[in-house]
């Protein structure tokens, strides 16, 4: 899984953390939480929020 396609086109902003990075519909939650959805663990979606939200997880599936 390439961690980088995944999330691009999304906003990851951190809730825990000085962290945001991309361009385009927020995904926020806590930096370790985006870190397990990039490595691919479907569990860490649980608790990312956002109007990006929805398409990170249409991305892992």
């Amino acid at each position: 899984m390439n961690s980088k396609t995944l999330v691009k086109g999304l906003r990851l902003s951190a809730v825990d953390a000085d962290f945001e990075c991309g361009s385009g519909p927020q995904v926020a939650g806590r930096l370790l939480d985006f870190v397990l959805a990039m490595a691919g663990r479907p569990e860490a979606l649980a608790d990312l929020t956002g109007s990006g939200a929805a398409e990170l997880r249409r991305q892992m599936d």
